[in-house]
């Protein structure tokens, strides 16, 4: 018997979210020399992040936590009501951002 190993070929879509025009091309530089993930679109701020979400249906949305006008419990909250398939991951810039 001859087992095979299935390898799936679909990328991560990822949907970034930052206000900081800097941080985000530097998250799709290194996202995109990976090859597993393909970023689909960018925001810089939350409502545009989450009306972005609705319509590019990412797999993984990269939410900086300080993003103006979004409260990040409020945000997950919405989103994984809309749209329970998207992963969020909140970004921090630590001390000193």
């Amino acid at each position: 018997m001859h087992e095979v190993a299935l390898v799936s070929s679909r990328k991560v879509r990822v949907l970034i979210a930052d206000s900081d025009a800097r941080a985000r091309q530097q998250l799709r530089n290194l996202l995109e020399a990976q090859p597993d993930f393909d970023v689909v679109g960018e925001a810089d701020d939350g409502a545009l992040a989450l009306q972005l979400a609705r319509w590019l249906r990412p797999n993984l949305l990269l939410l900086d936590e300080h993003l103006p006008a979004v409260r990040s419990r409020e945000f997950a909250v919405a989103l994984e009501s809309e749209l329970p398939d998207v992963r969020l991951v909140l970004l921090s810039g630590g001390a000193g951002t």
